[in-house]
């Protein structure tokens, strides 16, 4: 398969690693807004997630433009 080089791979690695922690950072998240119902500690957990999202969105990106 000529879509799948080593390079390619290495995209697919990287996406599944940001995957890995986007849901890591999620459900910190949560557990962080579980554990306390502080307006700093929801806001810090909100930032944590955007960014994460964020990261997310622009390592799909790249791997798209591979395919």
């Amino acid at each position: 398969m000529d879509w799948l080089d080593e390079s390619n791979f290495k995209e697919f690695v990287k996406l599944f690693i940001y995957l890995v922690f986007y849901f890591m950072v999620k459900y910190l998240c949560m557990l962080l807004r579980w554990l306390g119902s502080e307006r700093d500690v929801q806001l810090m957990s909100d930032k944590f997630l955007i960014q994460s999202k964020y990261l997310l969105i622009r390592s799909s990106e790249h791997i798209l433009e591979f395919l």
